[in-house]
């Protein structure tokens, strides 16, 4: 395991340290020693670095309440470039190897990722190869079925058995911790209908029913349990009437499918339920959104937002600082692109993302972001219970207005560990 950032200049000390005391005083150091320093302890010699690679260690740190949490993040820039991971801890940045397909002559984009069964899988998505030619450098790009899995114990990366269908852009979740549910997406010739399911036990692949609509570009999330899938560019099935997908009219009056639907997955009973209009908005691609707890939460234009778990209904929590627009100079920075949420450790991490830049002579451009902010939902309640404990009570009450959003209270986490732009793929492991 590289870093980012050398946090452990004393490699070589930890084995003297550690041959001067007793094996089990030394074994239960070891376990509760920081994953950070696990590079450190590798260099001691061959049968340290074995040790702290095998399963049955991180199983007996596990035991011993010692397994971290890290972030690991995929920023567009450097241009495929690899994923870096985040230790909490340490406030340090460490190098993941590339993923595979990822390098100066091929390209792996427009994937989803996520965390189940202790590994981090990139699924599907759009392959690129370059190669040279006498007439000069040409690349063929095609959509993919390949899932790409990465082991944070042995940190490496490996392939698992390839879905049934290459997809672009798809949306993936995990239901009850081993199965992972990949939906839609594009196909090589048209959007899909189709999802399929991923048993990371068995690792072994199994069509589902298919969705009511083809879509693309989508998101899916569990809530209560239950995998939802939601907006994305949108393709009505056939058999599909048009009042239940609620088509729309655009302004040369032609029909097209709302893009504010939401589909849910029952899976004893193998079917999807259509939910029309369920989204607070019909873009094409919904913004980032994670669920912390119970709740939904997700970027909407420049705000954080909130669907309460209990009564379902969507609140403005309030604007998020990396999508603050300046209007310094007559013309401004524009909508920003890209930018990556995940609940991590009980906080929502908002990181990355790009922006069109106007303004200091510029005529435009894009301006990548490598900034990441974390908000704790819960430190921000007790904030608000005592402002409002201050507010005067009685007659006055009525004279003092309560905002319907408020400056949440942001922290600056730091820089990506030199990555920055748009967030291809992010996720959380247990290291």
């Amino acid at each position: 395991m590289g870093t980012l950032h050398d946090t452990n200049p004393c490699h070589h000390s930890l084995g003297t340290i550690f041959a001067s005391i007793p094996d089990e005083v030394s074994h239960e150091a070891l376990l509760r020693l920081p994953r950070h320093l696990h590079g450190a302890l590798k260099t001691v010699s061959k049968s340290w670095s074995s040790a702290v690679s095998s399963r049955a260690f991180f199983e007996a740190r596990e035991a011993a309440g010692a397994v971290e949490e890290w972030l690991f993040v995929l920023p567009e820039d450097p241009d495929q470039g690899a994923f870096r991971a985040f230790d909490p801890n340490s406030y340090s940045w460490h190098a993941v190897p590339p993923v595979p397909g990822r390098s100066k002559t091929e390209g792996l984009s427009e994937f989803a990722t996520v965390a189940a069964g202790g590994k981090m899988y990139v699924i599907g998505g759009r392959e690129r190869v370059t190669s040279a030619s006498p007439s000069g450098v040409s690349g063929v790009e095609t959509a993919t079925a390949c899932v790409r899995v990465f082991d944070p114990i042995a940190w490496r990366w490996e392939f698992c058995a390839p879905m049934g269908e290459a997809r672009i852009s798809p949306a993936a979740e995990v239901l009850d911790g081993r199965y992972i549910v990949v939906t839609g997406g594009q196909g090589r010739h048209a959007f899909l209908r189709s999802a399929e399911m991923f048993d990371v036990l068995t690792e072994d692949w199994r069509s589902i029913s298919a969705m009511h609509a083809a879509r693309c570009g989508h998101r899916a999330v569990v809530l209560g349990g239950q995998l939802t899938v939601i907006a994305g560019e949108v393709e009505r099935h056939d058999s599909m009437s048009a009042d239940v997908m609620h088509l729309r009219h655009d302004g040369d009056g032609h029909a097209r499918e709302s893009t504010a639907s939401v589909e849910v997955y029952c899976r004893d009973a193998d079917r999807w339920d259509l939910v029309p209009n369920a989204w607070i908005d019909d873009s094409k691609i919904p913004c980032p959104m994670t669920v912390l707890g119970a709740d939904l939460y997700a970027i909407h234009q420049t705000r954080l937002v909130v669907r309460d778990g209990a009564t379902g209904e969507w609140r403005k929590c309030g604007p998020v600082p990396s999508l603050h627009v300046s209007s310094s100079f007559g013309r401004q920075s524009s909508a920003t692109h890209g930018v990556g949420m995940i609940a991590f450790g009980g906080k929502l991490f908002v990181m990355g993302g790009s922006r069109d830049a106007w303004g200091h002579g510029s005529s435009g451009g894009r301006v990548g972001l490598e900034e990441i902010f974390c908000w704790d939902p819960e430190e921000e309640g007790r904030r608000g219970r005592e402002e409002e404990a201050r507010l005067p009570k009685g007659p006055m009450a009525p004279m003092f207005v309560r905002p319907t959003e408020r400056l949440l209270n942001w922290t600056a986490v730091g820089g990506m560990g030199g990555g920055r732009g748009a967030i291809l793929g992010c996720a959380v492991l247990r290291v």
